[in-house]
């Protein structure tokens, strides 16, 4: 049976949170707000095993204080690139997340938001790394081109089953397919060499989980991706 699975959507950022548990155990997924994931834990009574982050940006961090803060014991996990770009305002986009709102939503937020110091993971995620939780394997490959500090993670079932994998792409794939290649750090290049051949590696009945949007099925998705 797969984990419960839910997603926060935030509705100034358009970016999901997702919570993963089983068993009493949980795994929060890119944390960009903070009181409704907060309430969810608490009144599921879980306990927090990780938090994950599949790249740096504000949209994706914003709740990561106040969710260490609740959860002190709970290790932070990220890729090493992550690790060295989330403190800073000029690379998480804090600094510049006004514009991006202006753009999303035609206008600036009524409080301007403050450049974001978040402290650095406990947990440095290798580029391509495997590990269990409950019943499953996650696996986290470095996926860079929307981010050099992209990294995507994978939950199959840890035998031989039926169950259709699922993908948590961050912003590396999103429902329109092509991501965003327009940050500092991108590059197209290493989205092709790297990030494309892994993805199409994957099962075509892979249910994709991303940081933006609804979910779809992989297979729908690759083909169009620098067609």
């Amino acid at each position: 049976m797969l984990p419960s699975l839910v997603t926060l959507t935030n509705p100034l950022f358009k970016s999901n949170c997702y919570i993963l548990y089983q068993n009493g155990h949980a795994i929060v997924i890119d944390p960009s707000s903070t009181d409704e994931l907060l309430h969810l834990l608490t009144q599921n009574k879980l306990t927090l095993d990780k938090i994950l982050l599949t790249h740096e940006h504000y949209d994706h961090i914003a709740g990561i204080t106040a969710l260490r803060a609740a959860y002190p014991h709970a290790p932070v996990a990220a890729c090493a690139a992550c690790a060295q770009r989330m403190v800073d305002p000029y690379y998480n986009h804090s600094s510049s997340f006004d514009v991006y709102l202006y753009f999303l939503n035609g206008e600036r937020p009524a409080v301007p938001t403050p450049p974001f110091y978040p402290a650095k993971p406990t947990v440095i995620i290798p580029p391509s790394y495997k590990e269990n939780w409950q019943d499953y394997v996650l696996t986290f490959q470095q996926t860079p081109g929307h981010s050099p500090a992209g990294i995507c993670i994978l939950l199959e079932h840890n035998s031989l089953s039926a169950q259709a994998p699922l993908l948590f792409s961050g912003d590396s794939l999103l429902p329109s397919g092509k991501p965003y290649l327009g940050f500092n750090g991108h590059s197209e290049a290493d989205y092709r060499a790297v990030t494309l051949p892994w993805l199409r590696s994957l099962p075509a009945n892979t249910q994709v989980y991303s940081g933006h949007g609804q979910p779809f099925l992989l297979g729908e998705k690759l083909l169009e991706l620098f067609a």
